[in-house]
């Protein structure tokens, strides 16, 4: 069995930084099918001039979410038009899932990936989010693409061993910064946040998590998303990004959505 932090630094701090949400190539069912993948396949190699995502203002980042249609024109569905007088209109400003997953009306379900900038520029949204004392948020690693699934294993290692709110932001500053680039850079990093490299490594083929990673993939995979970021409110209400014209609008959508 490969070990997890052996894998290939192509994937993980080189092209890998494509386009959050216009990936250079789809996701297909072999991507994260479950932690399997994640810990036992030895990766492929990414082409070396996969384009390259542009950094991000939390302005501009809703045009690389989920939704994402720049400024093409679109023709106005029957749900839409049927919800012109709310404040925020469906398949404008949000979809809605065929099949809801479990959730409270006021949950947040947040799915990113560390090396997209759109989700890095999303991050004061999901501080705000996570402060307001009627919204329950829910953080989890993207799985969409198995290239993601190291920083899904870091995510979830950070959780595991309880330094997740000192170590997610560091991580997203140092895994887009290039302060991270290599095996001995990423052990620094990982002393620096309290985490042995052997509890790490040991941390990275155990069940526990193969579990987490499963469970998290079978939310995400009911979502029938294309990108990240993705935020899903009520266990029904998709966001799309395309809709808003600022952070503070998606905010109040957000408040709006988790009443309804």
């Amino acid at each position: 069995m490969t070990p997890i932090t052996k894998l290939s630094l192509v994937i993980l701090f080189g092209a890998s930084l494509a386009a959050c949400s216009e990936q250079s190539e789809v996701p297909t069912d072999t991507t994260a099918k479950s932690a399997e993948v994640a810990v036992s396949v030895e990766p492929t190699v990414v082409p070396t001039e996969a384009p390259v995502a542009k950094e991000a203002t939390p302005e501009a980042a809703t045009d690389s979410h989920e939704g994402h249609a720049h400024n093409e024109a679109t023709e106005l569905t029957s749900a839409a038009i049927a919800t012109a007088n709310d404040p925020f209109q469906q398949d404008v400003h949000y979809r809605v899932l065929e099949t809801a997953i479990p959730a409270d009306t006021n949950q947040v379900h947040e799915f990113f990936w560390y090396g997209c900038p759109a989700c890095k520029a999303t991050e004061p949204l999901m501080n705000t989010l996570k402060a307001n004392e009627k919204l329950k948020v829910t953080a989890n690693a993207s799985l969409l693409n198995e290239k993601w699934v190291f920083d899904a294993v870091i995510f979830q290692a950070f959780k595991h061993f309880g330094v997740l709110e000192k170590a997610h932001p560091a991580y997203f500053e140092a895994r887009q910064n290039g302060t991270v680039k290599d095996q001995a850079s990423f052990e620094a990093f990982l002393a620096e946040q309290g985490i042995d490299k052997d509890k790490f490594e040991a941390f990275s083929q155990s069940e526990d998590l193969k579990n987490a990673l499963d469970a998290s993939f079978a939310v995400e995979s009911k979502l029938q998303s294309t990108g990240v970021p993705t935020l899903v409110v009520g266990g029904k209400y998709v966001l799309l990004n395309r809709g808003f014209s600022s952070v503070g609008e998606m905010e109040k959508a957000i408040e709006w959505l988790s009443t309804k």
